[in-house]
């Protein structure tokens, strides 16, 4: 018997009796094979390697890598609007990673010919709403306003607020990306809101993480982000950016600027990154990842 997927559309935010699976990225992209979903917090507290996933339980996702979280209706307009633009620009990616990849490391660019930027981050913008869909008490939800004067934190208990208010308030302000989703025709974004972020990867875990706060190991403020890794892209949706700091990876977000129809041909650098963790905006390499357990446990005794 197959089980009901009922609730809220990540998109619409209609409740239904039966949500459809949303593949994340598109089916079309390559993203039509058989996927062990593993939850990432098992891994919290264990003695396991972050990319050792053995005896761990895991749903074995026949159809691909993705949720159920949208209704029919907003499913086939988002296939039909963005998905064939996106699966375009991310096939162009992975064959030129796999015909001219010494090239790309010589010239430490990528051309991508011919896409639709418009289409293809509202694709991304579509994954994300489905990557942290609604709670069933967001009809009544409420935004909270931020305590201080200024959202530029400066003194630790100011950071942990900051953070906690990006947290609550994440649900409230990914509404306005699900409107920019079902308007086809509507450009731009709020910028003080949202940033995405992009970059290479030759890892071929496929990550979805919800919304979380990570410490910025440079500036030491949290970041709330979402993230998205698929061979050979990683996406980052972050809120509430703060210009003081630089955020991973390639900014795209001006892509909300083109008109739908507009296509064009982009270079972008060979920002490449490893993945080897479940953990949000965690580009250490493996062996970064072991000297760091060793030396916690020496200083843990």
């Amino acid at each position: 018997m197959n089980k009901k997927h009922s609730g809220y559309c990540a998109l619409c935010l209609e409740y239904k009796d039966k949500l459809t699976f949303e593949h994340i990225p598109p089916r079309s992209s390559g993203n039509n094979s058989r996927a062990k979903i593993y939850n990432g917090q098992e891994l919290i507290g264990s003695n396991k390697l972050p990319w050792d996933f053995s005896e761990m339980h895991y749903e074995n996702a026949q159809q691909g890598a993705g949720k159920y979280s949208l209704c029919k209706k907003c499913n086939n307009k988002t296939g039909r609007w963005y998905g064939a633009a996106y699966s375009q620009f991310a096939q162009q990616i992975k064959e030129t990673f796999e015909t001219s990849f010494s090239h790309l490391i010589q010239t430490g660019e990528i051309n991508i010919k011919n896409i639709y930027p418009l289409q293809v981050i509202k694709q991304i913008f579509s994954m994300f709403c489905s990557a942290n869909p609604p709670t069933d008490d967001h009809i009544n939800y409420k935004p909270v306003v931020y305590p201080f004067s200024t959202q530029i934190p400066t003194s630790p208990i100011q950071k942990l607020i900051l953070a906690q208010y990006n947290l609550v308030n994440a649900e409230y302000w990914i509404d306005d990306l699900r409107k920019v989703v079902l308007d086809k025709e509507r450009t731009g974004l709020n910028y003080g809101r949202f940033k995405i972020c992009m970059y290479f990867t030759l890892s071929p875990l496929l990550k979805i993480n919800g919304i979380s706060e990570s410490l910025n190991l440079n500036h030491h403020d949290p970041v709330s982000v979402s993230e998205i890794v698929t061979y050979p892209v990683g996406f980052l949706l972050i809120l509430n950016p703060n210009n003081a700091i630089s955020y991973p990876g390639i900014d795209i977000t001006h892509w909300a600027d083109y008109a739908y129809n507009d296509c064009t041909s982009i270079s972008l650098p060979l920002c490449m990154y490893p993945v080897n963790s479940w953990i949000p905006i965690d580009f250490r390499s493996r062996e970064e990842i072991q000297k760091c357990i060793e030396a916690n446990k020496s200083f843990l005794g």
